[in-house]
């Protein structure tokens, strides 16, 4: 019963969302030479939305664990990601997870990498950086109770 309560509270905020997101892209593809983009000093078409900074748990983890030393919760192996074109890739889903789509749906020139890849450094971090981690919590004992295998 708290899931589908849970289900029902959440799920006018994701139409919300999915809404206000289409709502940015498409105003992304139908800026013209002039008009916004131009008083932002922006050059035509191009995206409103620079970058993005993700902070989270499992839901929004796009690999950050399987850089963790000792990390009991990963997601890199199958089945996870068996539909995501990389593989398995640390994201808890079988493909792509909301960060993914929200970026596409932004027009972000890639997907948003994992802060613990020892790659996110320099330009690879100038669009944004994913810092969520799979068994996250605000506890002092979050996570403490899974088993490294």
């Amino acid at each position: 019963m708290a899931k589908l309560v849970y289900l029902l509270t959440i799920m006018p905020l994701l139409l919300l969302l999915s809404e206000q997101c289409e709502a940015a892209a498409t105003s992304c593809r139908h800026v013209g030479a002039g008009g916004a983009a131009a008083a932002a000093g922006r050059s035509s078409g191009g995206p409103q939305v620079e970058g993005m900074f993700v902070f989270g748990s499992s839901l929004v983890d796009n690999g950050n664990n399987n850089f963790l030393n000792g990390s009991g919760v990963r997601a890199d192996y199958l089945p996870y990601g068996v539909d995501f074109p990389l593989g398995p890739s640390g994201r808890f889903s079988n493909g792509r997870n909301v960060i993914d789509a929200l970026g596409e749906l932004l027009r972000l020139p890639g997907l948003v990498p994992p802060f613990a890849d020892p790659r996110t450094r320099g330009r690879a971090a100038l669009h944004g950086v994913n810092f969520a981690s799979g068994g996250s919590g605000i506890l002092d004992h979050t996570g403490q109770l899974t088993v490294s295998s």
